[in-house]
């Protein structure tokens, strides 16, 4: 688990449509939570498990995740 786990809040300045087809108005508070990507299974191998050997593995699924998806671990914000 990620030591802050709440989102980073920003509000939309435009309306916009995400790639996903949803569609944001102007005005509206959006939230990236920062524990939906950390417990994805599509990026990170038992990703409720603790195990801190996934760091360690450059060939595990969680260090080809960050490599290729920055945001997917970002426990203190992306910098």
């Amino acid at each position: 688990m990620p030591p802050v786990v709440t989102g980073i809040e920003r509000i939309s300045i435009k309306d916009t449509q995400f790639s996903d087809g949803t569609k944001v108005k102007k005005g509206t508070l959006i939230m990236a939570c920062h524990i939906v990507n950390h417990l994805d299974p599509n990026l990170h191998d038992n990703p409720t498990k603790f195990d801190p050997n996934r760091w360690l593995d450059p060939e595990s699924k969680t260090c080809k995740s960050i490599k290729e998806f920055p945001g997917s671990f970002i426990p203190f914000s992306i910098g």
